[in-house]
């Protein structure tokens, strides 16, 4: 068990509106896992790794995850090995 500080924290307490996209190295949207508004606090998302585009199983391969929160983003690669 971890934490780590809030890329929020100090910008108010409201709602926001939150995207959690993942994205092929060609920049392709394949899985949109959060889109919605959001009151601050932890939540948890489970990928199946499907793409919500087509149904299907996504390849083995390099994605980036996008998590988007008001005008704050972060992104970051991972791997999927099947």
């Amino acid at each position: 068990r971890y934490s780590l500080p809030s890329p929020l924290e100090g910008e108010g307490q409201g709602v926001r509106s939150v995207r959690l996209v993942v994205y092929d190295v060609l920049g392709r949207e394949v899985a949109n896992l959060v889109n919605e508004q959001q009151p601050p606090g932890n939540y948890e998302v489970i990928f199946d790794a499907k793409s919500t585009t087509n149904g299907k199983q996504l390849a083995s391969g390099v994605y980036i995850y996008k998590i988007t929160a008001g005008a704050i983003s972060a992104a970051k690669k991972f791997v999927l090995i099947k």
